[in-house]
């Protein structure tokens, strides 16, 4: 059974950026010891997310510097007036100077379990708890499966991608049989 979309908070689709290494480093560094610092960081993943308007606020939190390693990653906070969202920026490619980055939007498994045991119970299901093992990654197609926890014994609720909105990820629900 499939119902109608949900939507949940997290980050946009792959959004790539070039960065030169330029002030990160010395220069007899190698590459791999290099890193972003958290302030360019979060200055390059606030231009990926640009506001509307000019009445329109953007502020990026990130965790720290980002090392300037191919697979290298960590999570940012991205928000774009209200509206908040988790982007897991990740290093895809260290070409001398240059440090190619690209983010997704993130939903937390608490939150895709959240937004299931709400739509599940609006549909009359009965259910008293809603696990999901991992996070949903704002792709579309991106799935996990849950499991959902009725009165007597259990079962698998897989949520679906299906588009993504700004800082939005909305996510379809399918209820195993």
């Amino acid at each position: 059974m499939t119902v109608p979309t949900l939507r949940a908070l997290a980050t946009s689709a792959a959004t790539s950026l070039v960065l030169a290494l330029g002030g990160c480093a010395t220069e007899d560094q190698p590459v791999s010891a290099r890193s972003i610092s958290q302030d360019e960081l979060e200055s390059q993943v606030a231009g990926m997310y640009p506001a509307q308007d000019d009445a329109t606020t953007v502020r990026v939190t990130c965790e720290g510097e980002l090392p300037a390693t191919a697979g290298a990653s960590e999570e940012c906070r991205v928000q774009v007036d209200r509206q908040r969202a988790t982007v897991r920026v990740s290093v895809t490619e260290v070409v001398a100077e240059e440090v190619r980055i690209d983010s997704v939007l993130v939903v937390p498994a608490d939150r895709v379990a959240q937004e299931l045991l709400e739509a599940l119970t609006e549909e009359e299901f009965h259910v008293d708890e809603v696990v999901c093992p991992d996070e949903l990654l704002g792709e579309v197609g991106e799935q996990v499966t849950c499991t959902a926890t009725p009165n007597t014994g259990s079962g698998k609720v897989t949520a679906t991608v299906t588009q993504i909105r700004g800082l939005r990820v909305d996510f379809d629900y399918a209820v195993a049989r």
